[in-house]
């Protein structure tokens, strides 16, 4: 038996729990006394009923021998008035143990020693229900918590799968699988949003009145065009020779149909391949680079690297001849509208319009760079879109094909004036960041409506890109978050080492930039 002590309060209340003593209601315990087994008197309200227990209870007629002979019985049970007791009967003898062939029989009721144990049954099982219920709403309110959201995403994937652009989801994004799926569908929702805007913009760029037709494409701007400087200035513009004349046949194959654009490094030319029966694009390298077969040799393994980029935001190149004593790069033509173009009197595009060609660009550069390419003129006359609306990066491995200075070519710069970066202006070695910087130039020009730097003089706005601190693209235009402004502050820092380290780097910032509305914390 083990006891704890207790004060009085707690005392009254588990007397009280556990019913000590009997209660107003409770059956009676009861006594008799039997003679040779038979009742002599009970307590028992009806006088037959122990003799009918005695005669019929098997308990009761097992222990008759063991009485009979002086023996207790053990504790019995058996049931009276369809109550349960429990029963002993014991011998009574008289002096010296003489046998008076008498007996006492005790009847305890079940009931009121079990009522204890009841209402604790009862308080475990109301303990029970309450904590069940408790459990039942809190796993409700959970499930609203996980389904609320899930609800949300579904109602705005049956708005876009109808052609509607969804209300602006107003989920926070957590860690978890539904904060994924948050973050997952507000970028592909932006991405949308994006695209429709863009194909907008394209068809109106596309219906402007058209220039009137030329053999020879417009000039671009001095500080725009891909450029070979030298101390003295550009290096002229050569004429083409006959075989790359309008109508005449280049390379036994290749009809030359129109001039698409020219620069330091040479002309790039649209023909039809009559082998093929397909246009192409055609870059010829300016004679005074061909005679340099230092330079030929960088060009073809420019060209081995490059054919190795296989990613739907870069143009492919095809193939490296070498026809009439001029070398030339095959290259894809796809039809389009340049971002140039798209610029053209517009001014600043929209933010996630912005951000979206930002990304794609940077999407090509990370898989150039991945095989040891560098474009080396990230630039808007570079960019083309496609029927879809994708941006695709032209001229990748030729704008600049040197990494370094040819004999002959101390002192001289490749590159676009107005996106080349520190180190390309100083001839030094170029890698990935100095696209990360051009591409910095681009999104400032394509976010605020013009380039960070502007000079009518080429010299100064070298200098510029050399020494003057880029202006704050938040200050430009205070509408757009500040996040971004710190991006494309990184991406135009004057040592390599300040920027992002590579273009994977800055495609996930630009894609947390789309699906957060502007805001991210990765910077």
């Amino acid at each position: 038996l083990v006891g704890v002590r207790v004060d009085d309060r707690a005392a009254v209340d588990l007397r009280r729990v556990a019913i000590a003593g009997p209660q107003r209601g409770d059956p009676s315990a009861h006594l008799a006394l039997l003679s040779r087994f038979q009742t002599l008197g009970a307590t028992l309200p009806g006088p037959g009923e122990l003799d009918r227990l005695l005669s019929r209870d098997p308990a009761l007629l097992a222990a008759r021998g063991p009485v009979l002979d002086g023996q207790g019985s053990g504790v019995l049970t058996f049931r009276v008035d369809g109550r349960p007791y429990l029963g002993m009967i014991s011998p009574i003898r008289g002096v010296n143990a003489l046998d008076l062939e008498l007996a006492e029989v005790l009847l305890l009721p079940v009931d009121p020693l079990m009522t204890p144990f009841r209402n604790l049954q009862r308080a475990i099982l109301v303990a029970g229900v309450a904590g069940l219920l408790a459990a039942l709403a809190l796993s409700l309110r959970s499930a609203r918590k996980v389904t609320a959201p899930l609800k949300a995403l579904a109602t705005a994937t049956e708005a876009l799968a109808a052609g509607e652009h969804p209300e602006p989801l107003a989920l926070v994004p957590t860690e978890d699988e539904v904060g994924v799926l948050t973050r997952t569908f507000k970028s592909m929702v932006a991405e949308l949003k994006a695209k429709d805007e863009l194909l907008a913009l394209l068809d109106s760029a596309r219906r402007r009145p058209a220039a009137p037709a030329s053999p020879r494409a417009a000039p671009a701007r001095e500080d725009e065009a891909t450029q070979r400087l030298r101390p003295g200035g550009p290096v002229p513009e050569e004429p083409l020779p006959a075989p790359l004349q309008t109508g005449a046949t280049f390379a036994g194959r290749d009809r030359v149909e129109r001039t698409l654009g020219r620069g330091g490094m040479g002309v790039v030319l649209q023909v039809r391949d009559l082998q093929l029966e397909e246009d192409v694009a055609l870059k010829v390298v300016r004679a005074g680079l061909a005679s340099q077969p230092a330079y030929l040799e960088r060009l073809k393994q420019e060209i081995r690297l490059a054919r190795r980029i296989t990613h739907r935001y870069v143009l492919r190149i095809h193939d490296f001849g070498e026809s009439d004593g001029i070398p030339y790069v095959t290259m894809e033509y796809l039809r389009g509208t340049t971002l140039r173009e798209l610029l053209e009197g517009r001014g600043r595009l929209p933010l996630p319009l912005a951000l979206r060609i930002a990304r794609q660009v940077a999407e090509g550069l990370e898989a150039a760079h991945q095989v040891g390419v560098v474009h080396r003129d990230i630039k808007p006359a570079n960019v083309l879109f496609d029927t879809r609306g994708d941006a695709k990066i032209m001229d990748f491995g030729l704008a600049a094909p040197a990494a370094g200075a040819a004999p002959g070519d101390e002192g001289q710069v490749h590159g676009s004036p107005r996106y080349m970066s520190p180190e390309q202006i100083r001839g030094g070695r170029v890698d990935a960041r100095t696209d990360l910087y051009s591409l910095g130039v681009m999104l400032f020009e394509l976010c605020a409506g013009n380039p960070p730097f502007d000079s009518p003089r080429i010299e100064d706005l070298l200098s510029l890109h050399l020494e003057a601190r880029p202006p704050a693209l938040v200050e430009a235009v205070p509408d757009l978050p500040p996040d971004l402004g710190l991006l494309v502050a990184r991406l135009m820092e004057k040592r390599p080492e300040d920027r992002p380290q590579s273009a994977a780097e800055v495609v996930e910032i630009l894609k947390a930039l789309a699906s957060e509305g502007g805001g991210t914390s990765r910077l």
